[in-house]
């Protein structure tokens, strides 16, 4: 699969986009939700997938899922995954409102 893999956190995006690699797929890693559009807006065609943090600074995921959605055609029918370390079950409420299809739950480290 080609993914588009979203997270402000600069050693999240290198592991996760090295795993990922290693599984197969092709990634591309941006570090901001308004990354992420401009890179769909460009060219949604070269994605199957995106993977996108939910808590950014700037721009969270939650907004950018919603303007993603709103864009034409392909990215209409992107999947999108959101990523968080949160455990509340109303991020995954939020998160489908946006227009999110499905929620993982990452690491915390501070637990």
């Amino acid at each position: 699969m080609k993914l588009l893999f979203v997270d402000n956190s600069r050693t999240i995006r290198t592991g996760m986009s090295m795993l990922l690699s290693q599984r197969g797929h092709t990634v591309h890693a941006v570090g901001t939700g308004q990354e992420a559009i401009e890179n769909l807006k460009t060219n949604a065609a070269a994605f199957d997938l995106v993977i996108m943090d939910l808590y950014m600074p700037l721009m969270n995921g939650h907004e950018a899922a919603k303007i993603i959605r709103e864009l034409p055609d392909l990215c209409k029918k992107i999947p999108i995954i959101a990523l968080t370390a949160s455990e509340d079950p109303r991020d995954l409420e939020v998160a489908k409102k946006a227009g999110m299809n499905d929620f993982v739950i990452k690491s915390n480290d501070n637990q």
